[in-house]
């Protein structure tokens, strides 16, 4: 939750919700066959497991969604070059607007 220049009295409440944690490690280390569970229940859309953890997913029918390996190394090798803001996606921006180089090698950001 991110929230600027409210003032609170007494007596206010804040209520926060979130959809969970951003989990631990790096986004391109996650088990492919992880990311796609999660595409298949619908946690995430395939390009965005695309976009946040490499992993190529095949679409063409929807019953059977699969892991495309060969691509996913291919896309992973990628992202692993770019500059990404910490514990965010690749391409999303801290509300801080602070980036970070990753050394994917120590896998600390």
């Amino acid at each position: 939750m991110h929230a600027m220049g409210v003032t609170l009295q007494p007596g206010d409440h804040v209520i926060y919700r979130s959809n969970g944690g951003g989990g631990f490690g790096l986004p391109l280390t996650r088990d492919p066959a992880l990311v796609l569970a999660d595409v298949e229940s619908g946690w995430l859309t395939a390009d965005r497991a695309k976009d946040a953890y490499g992993v190529v997913i095949i679409t063409d029918d929807p019953a059977q969604y699969r892991v495309d390996l060969s691509a996913t190394a291919t896309k992973r090798a990628e992202l692993s070059r770019r500059t990404r803001t910490r514990g965010y996606g690749f391409g999303e921006v801290h509300p801080s607007g602070e980036s970070v180089s990753v050394d994917t090698e120590a896998n600390v950001a």
